[in-house]
């Protein structure tokens, strides 16, 4: 199994770092964490690097939450996106659920619900790799195959 990356994407210092410092502990299968304090450094991060699933805070300033899952689902559709909000508000909500985000936790966050979600983003991001493996394996047996019969 492949050590998976996560993006943390806060405003908030401290909540950023307990995310940051809790992330691997409370799942395992998150060995690697890259933090970005708003989404437009997000957006530089994802730029460089790969992650198996984003964590962000929905409120921020310049880019927000909703805008950089909106940038990133005009990439990719099914990368896990995390949203954490302070505000229990139904439009922001709904809108989290038309980008197909993977869940919305409140603030003040419940160890055990982030737990769960953060595992089972964990298997999600794990089959998404196992599948990715799958099918570069399959284009490289189809290249082989035709220079076998070229």
């Amino acid at each position: 199994m492949h050590m998976l990356r996560a993006l943390i994407v806060e405003d908030e210092d401290l909540m950023r770092e307990y995310l940051a410092a809790k992330l691997t502990e409370l799942s395992p299968a998150w060995g690697s964490v890259t933090t970005a304090a708003d989404g437009m450094e997000a957006v530089e991060r994802m730029a460089h690097e790969r992650f198996d699933a984003v964590v962000t805070d929905i409120r921020m300033p310049g880019m927000d939450g909703l805008e950089l899952a909106r940038y990133i689902r005009r990439a990719d559709a099914e990368l896990p996106i995390l949203i954490i909000s302070g505000y229990d508000a139904f439009d922001y909500a709904r809108a989290a659920v038309r980008l197909n985000v993977f869940d919305y936790l409140l603030k003040p966050l419940n160890e055990a619900e982030l737990t769960a979600a953060l595992d089972a983003m964990a298997a999600l991001a794990a089959r998404r790799r196992t599948a990715e493996g799958e099918a570069g394996l399959l284009t490289a047996l189809a290249g082989d195959e035709a220079a076998l019969t070229a």
